[in-house]
Order: C-alpha cells, then structure tokens, then sequence
C-alpha cells in the first residue's frame, strides 16, 4: 500500500508538471521579451547555445559582464570574510533551523551597489532573456555561505528541481574557489527539458534523489561545478540539480545567486531580496532606484 501512495504521487507531480510545460508555452508564444536589446559576442553567443542545449552554462565573469572588473570587489570581500570568518560566525550563530542550517545567508555583509552593479549587467539580462523568451523578472538575489554541518546530505544536497515557475533561470557567482570539498553546484544535463524531467519525476519523485538512484545514462550527464572564484554559472533549476556536501576540512564556499523568472511566477517571491520582484526593463533603465 505506501509503495502504490508513494507511487501515486509521482503519477501527480508527473501531471502537474505537464500543465507547467503548457503554461510556459502559453506565455512564451503570447508574451515576448521587451528588454532593450544589446549585442551579443561569440562568447556570450556559444553560452546561450549550451543553456539551451544542456539546461546549464559556465562562463568566466571577465567573459560575461560589460565591465570584465565589476565582480572582483565581491570577490575580495567574500574571500576576505572567508578568511576571518568573525562576522559571518556571528549570523551563522542566530541560525535555528534544522533544515538548511548548512545555508547561512550573508548578503548584508557585501556592499550594495558593488551587488547592483552585476544585478543590472546588460550582457547577463540579454542572455537571460533570450533563453527565457518572455521578459525576465528579477525573483530573488542574495549571498550566502555553504558550511560544513555534517557528512549527510539533506534537503538541497539531494537531486531536486525548484518550484518558483516553469520558466525560469538561475545564476550562480562563485565569489570563492569551489573544489570537491566544498560542495560544488551539481547539475544533471538536459532533465531541463520536458521529457527527460518528467521520467525522472515518474521513477523517483520531486527531490531527495541521490545518485544512486541514478541510471547509468544519467550519471554520464551530470555535470560537477568545481571551479574559481569569478565563475558563473547559468542553470535552468527547472532541471534536477543540488549543491555537494560541506566537507569538515572545507571552510565553505560563498555564491552571489540571482534567480529570473517569468511576470507571473507559481510561488511567491521571497521577501529577504536585496531588491523587490522588479522586471529586467526596470533593472536596465535604472527603475531599480525607486526601490532603494
């Protein structure tokens, strides 16, 4: 009997996820990307191809941004209070959840305009528009510090897909260096699309997938983000992705994330953003000042 309940609502999901993908049509056929248009370079170009492709894209931030030098000051902040730790110690010590304690939110720390400065990036907007087809919205951006809490991994450490809207694209910053120990950003290839993600769904559920779990063919298009500090990666959570597990040996690793998403996302954008739910004209145009 729980074998046929838990199997019951994968049936669900798999179905309610087919309504998302008629959604997401709907609104890319009737509503079209408005943002100001700039001109993409091969670089950019060859980025938007494998997002489209792969679900995921990695672009060095001196080969993303229209100033290759607007990143490195968020870059030395995060590695200067990786290094000391004193202050994010003192949040990390407020923490009372057990669900993601791992997840430490450290976006006051980081000066705010040096964080608008990449938020409002024409290159970034335009691609993430082009991928999204409709006009990008800004959902939610902030900075945070993975830790180590344990060698279990829970929560967001497991294979998931996110739920903020059907159309919808992550970027992630590594302000710090990202090895093996640290919990590297793990993405499986294509499941972005429709019919590779709605298996999955069928023989596994929604989250908590390991890659155990996983089928040979799978495990050869996941895709492990270990990288340098001023990597960005660009990744449709629509797809099953998670972040590693914290080793004990590890100090953490510190991400600036931003998530886009469509004008009328399925969940409620969160209220701790460094800016409100704001459209990507607004961002360009510097709209965004009205909310400061």
């Amino acid at each position: 009997m729980l074998m046929n309940k838990q199997k019951m609502v994968q049936v669900y999901f798999a179905l309610r996820h087919l309504v998302y993908e008629l959604r997401k049509n709907f609104i890319k056929l009737f509503f079209s990307n408005n943002i100001i248009r700039v001109s993409l370079n091969n670089n950019h170009k060859k980025l938007l191809k494998h997002i489209n492709e792969f679900g995921w894209g990695l672009i060095p931030h001196k080969q993303l941004l229209d100033n290759p030098n607007k990143l490195d000051p968020l870059i030395f902040r995060a590695n200067e209070l990786l290094q000391k730790k004193d202050e994010i110690q003192e949040i990390e010590k407020k923490i009372t959840t057990t669900k993601k304690n791992f997840k430490v939110t450290i976006t006051d720390l980081f000066d705010r305009d040096e964080m608008l400065n990449v938020i409002t990036d024409s290159n970034m907007i335009e691609i993430v528009g082009d991928y999204l087809g409709t006009e990008p919205y800004l959902n939610h951006s902030d900075i945070w510090w993975d830790r180590h809490t344990g060698n279990e991994a829970k929560d967001s450490q497991t294979f998931h897909y996110d739920g903020e809207d059907p159309i919808m694209v992550k970027i992630f910053f590594y302000l710090t260096d990202v090895s093996e120990k640290d919990g590297p950003f793990t993405f499986i290839g294509k499941t972005n699309k429709f019919i590779n993600k709605i298996g999955l769904i069928y023989h596994h559920g929604i989250h908590g997938i390991s890659d155990s779990d996983l089928s040979s063919k799978k495990l050869s298009n996941v895709k492990k983000f270990v990288g340098e500090s001023g990597d960005i990666i660009f990744a449709d959570t629509n797809g099953f992705h998670k972040g590693g597990v914290i080793s004990s040996n590890s100090p953490g690793r510190i991400l600036f994330t931003l998530t886009f998403v469509s004008k009328w996302p399925t969940a409620e954008p969160p209220r701790d953003s460094l800016l409100p739910f704001i459209s990507a004209s607004e961002l360009l145009s510097g709209g965004y000042r009205n909310y400061l």
